[in-house]
């Protein structure tokens, strides 16, 4: 996290993988040639932020402790996101996770949906015969869309036109501190997401890693009912 040039990089990829000296041996100092394109981030890099209408599609990958019979669906599961801000503000902004709980299916699958607004979230499952089951309330609120900044976020790294993870562009990589973790975004200069994780995993914590392999910055307006909770029973 302290790294801030490409000498003091290849220190701390040596010092935590001294044991696997095939990954950084005769790299000649540069980080770039153990990931390519890896390097410190530029000074003026700013922490990102989310468009005042977002729409995500990606997976979220439970890799901390799964236990399929909790019912809460495959170890990875196929994910979409809405998120809007209204020029109104917080009092009127909403964001929905909509999950298929099933990896292979989309339309055949039973569903998880997290309302967020200013007051909290609740979660419902909806099983494919359509019952739906309130999963209870939480205070966590609605992502504001200065996020990063809000919780003290820094880049820490960048990728430049690494030929697998992203050819053709940039990506910062920003760490937010909060408590005993960390959470770590990959997001261009431009504001499109890559990759969400959190550093150490929390066994308590549904989300850990989301790829986001289509981020609409520029959505059309969503459907007036997109944000009708079912009945709470």
């Amino acid at each position: 996290q302290d790294a801030k040039d490409t000498k003091s990089f290849h220190d701390a990829i040596k010092g935590n993988l001294k044991d696997r000296p095939e990954f950084w041996k005769g790299s000649a100092e540069q980080p770039g040639q153990i990931i390519t394109g890896l390097g410190p981030a530029a000074k003026d890099t700013v922490e990102p932020e989310w468009n005042k209408r977002i729409k995500m599609t990606g997976f979220t990958y439970q890799t901390s402790k799964h236990d399929p019979s909790e019912g809460l669906g495959d170890a990875a599961m196929p994910l979409r996101v809405y998120y809007d801000w209204p020029s109104t503000g917080l009092q009127d902004a909403h964001m929905l996770t909509h999950l298929s709980l099933n990896q292979h299916k989309w339309f055949d699958a039973d569903h998880m949906d997290i309302f967020l607004d200013a007051e909290g979230n609740d979660t419902f499952v909806t099983a494919q015969d359509g019952h739906t089951k309130f999963e209870g309330h939480d205070d966590t609120g609605i992502v504001k869309y200065n996020w990063a900044a809000m919780d003290h976020g820094s880049a820490k790294a960048s990728l430049r036109d690494n030929p697998l993870i992203c050819p053709g562009e940039v990506l910062n990589i920003t760490t937010l501190p909060n408590d005993d973790r960390h959470f770590w975004v990959w997001y261009t200069p431009e504001n499109k997401g890559r990759l969400f994780m959190e550093i150490p995993q929390k066994a308590d914590v549904l989300l850990v890693l989301t790829d986001y392999y289509t981020y609409d910055m520029d959505p059309p307006a969503f459907p007036q009912n997109w944000w009708k909770e079912p009945t709470k029973t």
